[in-house]
């Protein structure tokens, strides 16, 4: 063996035989021998392929005899791994997109699920920067019992429920009438107009965003959260307030009420009402969206033309200004002897698009106030 290839110790006892005349003996070439004579060429079959080309890639490693080895050279190895990368992209792809997805449906459920944070500070009302809208709730004097309805005020009522249920048959969606419910003994004079419209209604929410586009009513879109259970049920298109809460815009107008088309009521009392269909700056949109008998409905009007609205206090059990996401919130509770026919109500405004938004749940609401809160909180723009 030649001495390069001698370790230290083997050069020095290889000195120390020839100083003395030692006979060398080859032990390394009769063991190879021995080995290629059993097992073949090792060094042969590791450099020559199949083909007969040298590979230019040799192992060193030690292997066991016997031991399958498999040796790849460098440039076969390259165009392996392109092959590789080009295979599992697509796997890769469908990892990626599955993640994404489960990231995507995480975030979709923690939203569904998510806490909301929110402050209860001193009540105050709501007032619209722009405009100068006020929503506040109408305080009662202190040790000032709410008198109960007299006879006349329950028959009167009763009327009213049967003038709208007539109005509403005389009159098409989009139109309105201006009524007005008297004692056929009454003198024409100083009368309260009330107003009713026929909405346009649709049961399906395509449709109703649909029409919303030709609308002068303000724009509401469902909300991006609501609880479990909870559908669209139906919305509303109303191209003039109806009912009572407009009272405080027509009061004491002077009509002449020749002009109307009188209907008997019963009981000396009669509907004088006079069909219109114009409409203007009041209108308003509703949805509504159910799970069995509870029922959640979301309200838009515009401020444009209004001063003030003003809530009863009477029959909640709570009132609070709520600070949440940078917004202002009234809500209510009301007392579970009242006769309003809802649990939870919430109030805000959107000074941008000059709009105030209520939504209330009803008597049959398993919904907590952090439920309602969320549902509003989703509807922020």
């Amino acid at each position: 063996m030649p001495e390069s290839r001698l370790t230290l110790a083997e050069q020095r006892l290889k000195k120390y035989d020839n100083a003395v005349g030692a006979k060398t003996i080859n032990v390394h070439a009769s063991v190879m021998e021995v080995i290629e004579q059993k097992y073949g060429s090792l060094r042969d079959e590791h450099r020559m392929g199949k083909n007969g080309i040298v590979n230019d890639y040799m192992p060193d490693t030690m292997q066991k005899v016997g031991e399958t080895v498999v040796v790849i050279s460098p440039s076969k190895r390259s165009v392996l791994k392109k092959r590789g990368l080009a295979y599992a992209a697509p796997f890769l792809l469908l990892l990626s997109l599955a993640v994404g997805y489960y990231l995507q449906d995480s975030q979709s459920e923690m939203k569904q699920k998510g806490d909301i944070h929110y402050t209860v500070i001193a009540y105050e009302p709501l007032v619209d920067p722009v405009s100068g809208f006020r929503f506040s709730m109408k305080e009662m004097p202190e040790g000032v019992p709410q008198e109960p309805l007299s006879t006349e005020e329950k028959i009167r009522n009763e009327k009213n429920k049967l003038a709208v249920a007539f109005l509403d048959k005389q009159l098409l969606p989009g139109e309105k009438a201006s009524f007005v419910i008297r004692t056929k003994a009454a003198v024409n004079g100083e009368d309260v107009v009330f107003t009713h419209s026929v909405p346009f209604r649709y049961e399906d929410y395509p449709a109703y965003l649909s029409k919303q586009a030709e609308m002068a009513t303000p724009m509401l879109e469902q909300p991006d959260y609501l609880p479990n259970g909870f559908s669209f049920k139906e919305g509303f298109f109303y191209p003039y307030s109806s009912g009572t809460a407009n009272v405080d815009s027509s009061k004491k107008r002077v009509q002449k009420l020749d002009a109307f088309t009188a209907r008997d009521l019963g009981d000396g009392y009669e509907l004088k009402w006079k069909k219109g269909s114009e409409f203007n700056e009041q209108a308003y949109s509703i949805l509504t969206y159910a799970d069995g008998n509870q029922l959640v409905t979301i309200r838009a009007d515009r401020v444009e033309g209004r001063r003030k609205i003003e809530h009863q206090r009477l029959g909640h059990s709570v009132v609070e200004t709520i600070q949440m996401e940078g917004r202002k919130l009234l809500y209510t509770k009301s007392a579970s002897n009242s006769w309003w026919d809802y649990r939870h109500s919430l109030y805000w405004l959107e000074p941008k698009s000059g709009t105030y938004y209520s939504l209330s749940d009803n008597r049959n609401s398993k919904l907590s106030k952090e439920e309602m809160l969320k549902i509003a909180a989703s509807m922020f723009k």
